[in-house]
């Protein structure tokens, strides 16, 4: 991989369709998943971001927006991959249609 090496914490991390984890910091190499680990103390050079990130095989996303929540869950799953999506933590949330949504590179 090439490219910067940036590092995001995030509330949650959703592996897949039924794997989710909380409070976890999210590595990005050229726009790709490298790893994610426990978000323990704040951490120099991590951007903190909050909401939800999800790992999925789609690079770009033909979702038109606003969009309900479990719509955006089915699209991002189909299937999990390299690639990290987010979504701010008050939208998806309570009903919510989701109306961001971002690749994080």
């Amino acid at each position: 991989m090439s490219g910067p090496v940036r590092q995001y914490a995030v509330h949650q991390l959703w592996r897949n369709a039924t794997t989710a984890e909380s409070l976890q910091v999210v590595v990005v190499e050229g726009g790709r998943y490298v790893r994610s680990f426990p978000l323990r103390e704040e951490m120099a050079s991590t951007e903190w971001l909050g909401g939800i990130a999800f790992l999925s095989a789609q690079p770009t996303l033909t979702l038109q927006l606003p969009a309900p929540f479990e719509t955006l869950f089915a699209a991002m799953f189909s299937p999990a991959g390299p690639y990290i999506w987010h979504i701010v933590p008050e939208e998806g949330r309570g009903g919510m249609p989701i109306h961001r949504l971002h690749r994080l590179l």
